[in-house]
């Protein structure tokens, strides 16, 4: 692997980390009944320290890559580097101005797997092809259910004739002399 992936992998996975992070702390804010900026500014408090102080700390890790004399090594030292400061700026400075722009549209698209927030539940409770109630009939209280049970699980049954040997002392192990 070259540095450029090893950054590019890096800088990926801890935006990805640290949006995660911070929307996750607005969301439980907004939840609680706080207004969008209330929310944003808890979350920056709160998340924003997490995301700054585990950046400084992937920060300095890479960084002892730094003492060993080899190229490749210090390449991906710095590229670590660079990429955890981009990820950690762009998350403490432009995801907080998305959020404080986009207000309360930024639950527009929702979580995948949450259900939908009531406004958008169709007729009789059906969401659509992809909802919580797909499997449900139209005009119906819920999914359908089938009512045939599994057959219980049983051991196969050996013939009459076969038995299972009793517990063999050493005078039954011999084989019998001719």
């Amino acid at each position: 692997m070259s540095a450029g992936n090893i950054s590019s992998a890096l800088g990926f996975a801890l935006a990805v980390d640290y949006h995660l992070c911070l929307l996750a702390r607005h969301r439980e804010e907004t939840a609680k009944g706080a207004t969008t900026d209330a929310a944003l500014r808890t979350a920056m408090r709160t998340a924003g320290r997490a995301v700054a102080l585990s950046a400084g700390t992937v920060t300095l890790s890479p960084s002892a890559l730094l003492v060993i004399p080899h190229t490749i090594l210090r390449s991906i030292a710095y590229g670590g580097i660079a990429v955890t400061v981009f990820a950690a700026l762009g998350i403490l400075v432009v995801l907080p101005a998305l959020v404080a722009v986009l207000g309360d549209r930024i639950e527009r698209f929702g979580v995948p797997g949450q259900r939908p927030p009531p406004r958008l539940v169709g007729r009789a409770g059906v969401v659509g092809a992809h909802g919580p109630d797909r499997h449900a009939a139209p005009g119906s209280r819920g999914p359908r259910r089938h009512r045939r049970a599994a057959p219980p699980l049983r051991p196969p049954r050996l013939p009459s004739d076969v038995r299972p040997p009793a517990t063999a002392g050493p005078a039954d192990t011999e084989l019998p002399r001719k």
